[in-house]
C-alpha cells in the first residue's frame, strides 16, 4: 500500500503550538498509512527534538535558508500542512517563493481579530482548505467578507495536546493562598494593567505564582518597582505544570482584550486540573470558559479583583 506523505511547514518548533503539534504526531503515527514530517523555518528547541526523536518522525529546522531543499520537499509530499501565524519567515517564504503544485491546507493558530495576527483575505484563499483552532475566528471581518463559494474552504479543528497529564492532579496542602498564571508572560497577551490588577486582589497571605516567558524579567522588575514583588513569584519557563496547578487554589488569567489566543492550551489544563479559572469576557474566554460551571468570567477589573 502506497503510504501518503505529509509535510508540515512550522515557523518554529518549541512552546506551546509545539506541544500541541507533537502531541498530534504522537497519535499520528499508530495510522501507518501516513508518513509525517516536518520542516521548521527558524530552530527547533532541544526538548521538540527530543519528543520528535521519541514519537519516531524527522524534524529540520532553519529551512529558511535551504528554500531549494524545502521547495523540493514540498514536491514531493502529498499533502503540505502549514502551521500558520503572524511569523516574518512565513510570510517571506511565502510572498518570495513560487511553491510547486501541491495540495496545500493552512492551519491557523491565531484567532485573527487584531493586527498583526489577522488573516488577510489573501492569506485565506492560498491554500485549498483553510482551518481554525476555534469558530470565533468565522466571526472576523476577513472572513465575513468572503463569498460563500470561499467559505466552503473554511474548517474548524480544535486545538489541544491534550489534558490526560493533568487529570489525576490532587491539590498539595500549603501556606497562604496561591492565585496561579501559566502561559505567556509578555504584554502582547497579558493584560497591560496585570501588575496592578493584582495588587486589588485583597486576600491575606496572598502569592501570585507567574509560570512562563520570555519577558518575565521585566515584567518582575517592574513589580519591584511598584513595591509589590513580595506577592509575586515569577518561576520562568517551565516543564512541568503539574506540581504548580496542585498548589494553585485559583487560576488567575487576565489577558489583553486585544490578545491573539484562540483555545489557550493553559485554560484546558487549569479546567481539567479543577483548578477555577478567573478571566475576562474577551472573546476566547468568554467561549471557553463557561461562567459559573468551569470558571468566572468578569467584565472589568474590580470584578476581578472581588
Amino acid at each position: 500500500m502506497k503510504k501518503i506523505n505529509i509535510l508540515h511547514i512550522t515557523p518554529h518548533l518549541g512552546g506551546g503550538i509545539g506541544k500541541v503539534l507533537l502531541n498530534y504526531l504522537s497519535k499520528a503515527k499508530k495510522d501507518l498509512s501516513f508518513v509525517h514530517r516536518v520542516a521548521c523555518l527558524d530552530y527547533v528547541n532541544e526538548n521538540a527534538i527530543e519528543m520528535a526523536r521519541n514519537i519516531g518522525f524527522s524534524v529540520l529546522g532553519n529551512m529558511s535558508k535551504k528554500k531549494r531543499k524545502l521547495l523540493d520537499m514540498i514536491a514531493g509530499s502529498d499533502i503540505v500542512l502549514i502551521h500558520a501565524w503572524n511569523h516574518p519567515l512565513l510570510y517571506d517564504f511565502l510572498v518570495h517563493e513560487q511553491l510547486p503544485a501541491s495540495r496545500i491546507v493552512m492551519w491557523g493558530h491565531n484567532s485573527g481579530f487584531y493586527p498583526p495576527a489577522i488573516y488577510s483575505e489573501k492569506i485565506l484563499k492560498y491554500p485549498d482548505l483553510f482551518v481554525f483552532t476555534t469558530p470565533i475566528s468565522l466571526e472576523t471581518r476577513e472572513v465575513q467578507n468572503l463569498s460563500n463559494k470561499q467559505k466552503e474552504a473554511l474548517r474548524v479543528v480544535w486545538l489541544t495536546s491534550g489534558v490526560e497529564h493533568v487529570k489525576s492532579i490532587k491539590p498539595q496542602e500549603h501556606s497562604g493562598f496561591n492565585i496561579g498564571y501559566i502561559g505567556t508572560v509578555d504584554y502582547a497577551k497579558l493584560h497591560p494593567n496585570f501588575l496592578n490588577i493584582c495588587n486589588k486582589v485583597n486576600i491575606p497571605d496572598v502569592k501570585f505564582i507567574v509560570c512562563g516567558g520570555p519577558n518575565e524579567k521585566e515584567i518582575k522588575k517592574e513589580a519591584d518597582a511598584l513595591g509589590m514583588i513580595e506577592k509575586f513569584n515569577f518561576t520562568g519557563k517551565i516543564l512541568d505544570i503539574t506540581k504548580y496547578l496542585s498548589i494553585f487554589d485559583i487560576f488567575g488569567y487576565p489577558l489583553a482584550s486585544y490578545h491573539y489566543g484562540t483555545c489557550d492550551q493553559a485554560l484546558q489544563e487549569s479546567m481539567a486540573a479543577g483548578v477555577v479559572p478567573i478571566v475576562f469576557a474577551n472573546r476566547m474566554e468568554s467561549y471557553m470558559v463557561k461562567d459559573g460551571l468551569t470558571g468566572i468570567v468578569v467584565k472589568n477589573e474590580n470584578q476581578y479583583a472581588r
